[in-house]
């Protein structure tokens, strides 16, 4: 009798699932530009970040970039890319400026958009000629970036993102130490006489990996922050850019028999309590199709050497053990909050929050959400990875060797030392300027230019 009930249990159990997924009821479709979900540009924000796993899960609606990898097949065949380019068609004939009269809500829109029109130019690198899906999204791309742009007095009306952030309290302003876990975010990070100080190497960008991967699109600007304020900040730049042999050769091994140079062990470390930080803003296209800074935030990354260690951890399946030496923050955009007025748009990531891999940061190639994990058929749920431990990843170590604007070593011999100095200007637009003049000499800007004059 009893093995008898097993069977019928066995047996029932998955109808009665099947039946209770039938019957609850489906989160409300993703509606941030309108409170209308079937809204042109709702269905266009959804047909670009709108991603399904194996197992039903959606994922990315309000990612701060579009989940596409550099050989996703999402959004270049298939019925994603239809409805992309049905929506990008029913967008620009239904006159999208005058959709939406909120300039806010334009900015964004054409900031996502302009993601993917480089991430289509660019195509799969394991592909020697352009995708012609790739190709077919370009040109309407293109318009739609154009036709979103904002005027001037619009652009001067945009959100100071920080400053509202800051207002709203809804973060203490400064760091605990003995709440390693408690997001902050300083009200002083922009003041020129505090003790953050924004970096410039000559006349370019302090932060050059994370411009180049992000093709340009965002202005990235780098704090340092040492124990004895804004004055021993810039005398310890000063000591860099004096040090008399900054380099060192590694010599050949048994097993690399490359000549390269790395950080002399004699260049002062920073002490313990630095603190470094990247602030990630929006940059938008104008009509005349120049590329302009914002001070709209994406993202603030927060590092902070502790005096003494917290216990180290040792990692586990896709987690990166953590030393324990840094104490990690990260703020980053909702669009929602951005809409509504709410902390300038940003939330506090919190300790254990994870994400999908980064599409554009670090050059990801292959697809999460498409590759094989058995029999060919893609993963059964969305890969994920702790949000702030990934800091660790590119940032281990001390201070001076975690200072990646700094130390871009080991390198070949002729490398030097970048010399990095105080922006004493404008800090928005002193690195805008230097990430905009990189930015136009590059491919995807070129083609997105020429089309934007059709």
């Amino acid at each position: 009798m009893a093995t008898q009930t097993r069977r019928i249990i066995a047996f029932i159990t998955p109808l009665v699932i099947a039946v209770a997924a039938i019957a609850a009821p489906l989160p409300p479709p993703v509606a941030p530009y309108d409170s209308n979900p079937d809204h042109v540009w709702n269905r266009l924000h959804r047909a670009i970040f709108a991603r399904t796993a194996g197992d039903g899960t959606q994922v990315g609606h309000d990612a701060l970039d579009p989940l596409l990898y550099g050989e996703s097949k999402f959004l270049r065949s298939g019925d994603s890319h239809k409805v992309l380019l049905d929506t990008l068609d029913e967008f620009l004939a239904s006159a999208p400026e005058r959709q939406i009269n909120d300039p806010l809500k334009s900015a964004i829109l054409q900031r996502d958009l302009w993601a993917v029109f480089d991430w289509a130019q660019r195509g799969n690198p394991y592909k020697s000629d352009r995708d012609p899906g790739n190709r077919a999204l370009m040109a309407p791309l293109a318009k739609a970036i154009r036709r979103l742009a904002l005027s001037a007095e619009q652009r001067a009306g945009l959100p100071d993102a920080l400053a509202q952030a800051v207002a709203s309290q809804q973060f203490p302003s400064s760091y605990d130490p003995e709440k390693p876990h408690q997001p902050f975010l300083p009200d002083d990070l922009l003041s020129p006489t505090g003790p953050w100080v924004a970096l410039a190497e000559g006349d370019t960008f302090a932060a050059k990996t994370h411009v180049v991967d992000f093709r340009g699109r965002t202005a990235f600007d780098v704090f340092l922050n040492l124990p004895g304020g804004r004055k021993a900040t810039i005398n310890y730049l000063a000591a860099l850019r004096e040090a008399k042999n900054p380099l060192v050769n590694i010599p050949p091994t048994a097993t690399d028999n490359r000549t390269l140079v790395r950080l002399s062990p004699d260049l002062p470390e920073p002490p313990k309590g630095t603190r470094f930080a990247i602030l990630r803003r929006t940059l938008l296209i104008d009509g005349d199709g120049t590329i302009r800074s914002t001070p709209v935030v994406e993202s603030l990354q927060i590092r902070v050497f502790r005096d003494r260690p917290r216990a180290a951890t040792r990692g586990g399946p896709n987690v990166i053990p953590d030393p324990g030496e840094q104490d990690r923050f990260e703020f980053v955009r909702s669009r929602a909050k951005l809409f509504a007025s709410d902390a300038g748009g940003l939330r506090a990531i919190i300790a254990g929050e994870q994400e999908m891999p980064s599409p554009l940061f670090r050059a990801h190639l292959f697809d999460p959400l498409e590759f094989p994990e058995r029999d060919g058929q893609p993963p059964s749920a969305p890969p994920t990875h702790d949000v702030l431990n990934q800091c660790v990843a590119c940032h281990p170590g001390g201070p001076l060797q975690t200072f990646q604007s700094l130390n871009r070593f080991p390198a070949y011999p002729g490398a030097t030392l970048p010399r990095l100095a105080a922006i004493e200007s404008n800090i928005f637009e002193t690195d805008a300027a230097a990430v905009v003049a990189w930015k136009t000499q590059q491919e995807d800007w070129k083609a997105l230019a020429e089309l934007m004059k059709k």
